[in-house]
């Protein structure tokens, strides 16, 4: 699987951020190490990329879920060892998840 980091740093970004850090627009693509933790709208789960590294993925209320049939799903379908995609911003090892998209295996 591949990961590539798109640097592509958005203005109004960096001024919400409050605490001086880069954010930049992300796209990562790994397995899920463990099953993702799942709270009221939101979750989160951990991406171990092909190169090894491992970030955290953070669900918010406005993440999509793409299922590998085409359809939508929620944090509860994101299982350990799953294939997927995630598009979001990140500041650091952290990405706060706009789309999550599971790969056929």
């Amino acid at each position: 699987m591949r990961s590539s980091i798109i640097a592509l740093t958005f203005a109004g970004l960096l001024a919400g951020c409050g605490d001086g850090g880069v954010v930049i627009f992300s796209f990562n693509s790994g397995l899920i190490e463990s099953d993702a933790t799942c709270t009221g709208s939101g979750g989160q789960f951990h991406l171990r990329e092909a190169s090894g590294l491992t970030v955290l993925v953070v669900l918010t209320g406005n993440s999509t879920i793409i299922l590998a049939g085409g359809g939508h799903g929620n944090c509860g379908d994101l299982h350990a060892n799953t294939p997927v995609t995630v598009q979001g911003s990140q500041q650091g090892t952290r990405i706060t998840a706009q789309t999550v998209t599971v790969q056929s295996t």
